[in-house]
């Protein structure tokens, strides 16, 4: 063993691999002496690993002897795999795979050039300061590292905060067909088209005060709260929608309804408005 690969135990589990992986991503081998693909998968992680250079640590878990630490982490077969960054588990696999596949899924969790940039960017995003230099700037992080979902994430994010929504839905439409399919560019898509299907908020209120049954105004007032993750107020007008609302109407309002529902993280919240949705419906 070198200085990245290490035994770990349930005692040192949290030092080794959880705050260790906030530094760097950390591969845990979940294995035991009886099983003859754990043998197998060993020495292919020592030289990947050392490979790296210090890059990428290896933490190796004999669950023979630490079988809280395997349930804990809910380990089902042997041998298991797991990769941790930032704390968290990202990315797994069972059974011996292939030096080429292990290698890639490494390189989508390294630190890259990018990062400190898009750091910056992202916490101008969760501060609502985004400005067209960092516009600029997200696309110089995209230039450097054109196949780094994160960039390209970042990019998008910038666009539709600025008001550059074709340019966004261009991005989108761009981006190859694994990245489409990835949950956090599924949520930006959304996002992206309740922007589209909304407008401004102050705007869309004053027309309604005027125009209190126009339930197209409501939906687009929906879609504006919703994109500015004014939830439950989002929620409610589309439940006005479905209360008072032509046929079409309803099946828009029951889309933005379904749509929203995969937004939110307030589980509780969610159904709710779920249960509310279905005494309307049904």
């Amino acid at each position: 063993m070198n200085e990245w690969i290490v035994d770990v135990t349930e005692a040192d589990f949290d030092q080794q691999v959880v705050e260790a992986s906030r530094q760097q991503p950390v591969l845990v081998d979940f294995w035991a002496g009886w099983c003859g693909p754990c043998k197998m998968l060993m020495p292919v992680l020592d030289a990947i690993v050392a490979s790296y250079g210090g890059k990428v640590r290896l933490a190796k878990v004999d669950t023979d002897q630490e079988q809280r630490l395997a349930g804990q982490w809910a380990v089902r077969s042997l041998p298991t795999v797991k990769l941790f960054r930032d704390g968290v588990v990202v990315d797994e696999f069972m059974g011996v795979q292939p030096e080429s596949a292990i290698r890639a899924m490494i390189e989508k969790h390294l630190p890259r050039a990018s990062d400190a940039l898009l750091q910056a960017l992202e916490l101008a995003l969760e501060q609502g300061e985004v400005t067209d230099d960092d516009l600029q700037r997200a696309r110089e992080a995209v230039a450097m590292d054109p196949e780094y979902l994160r960039a390209q994430r970042v990019l998008l994010q910038v666009l539709m905060a600025l008001g550059r929504l074709e340019e966004a839905e261009d991005i989108l439409k761009s981006l190859p067909a694994d990245q489409r399919m990835d949950e956090s560019v599924q949520t930006l898509s959304t996002r992206l088209k309740l922007l589209q299907n909304g407008g401004d908020i102050n705007q869309l209120i004053q027309q309604l005060q005027a125009h209190p049954d126009d339930c197209a105004l409501h939906l687009r007032l929906a879609a504006a709260l919703l994109s500015q993750q004014r939830w439950q107020e989002g929620l409610e007008t589309y439940l006005k929608v479905l209360e008072k609302g032509d046929e079409d109407l309803r099946k828009q309002a029951r889309e933005g309804l379904l749509a929203a529902f995969d937004l939110i993280e307030d589980r509780a919240l969610v159904n709710t408005f779920r249960r509310k949705m279905a005494s309307l419906v049904f």
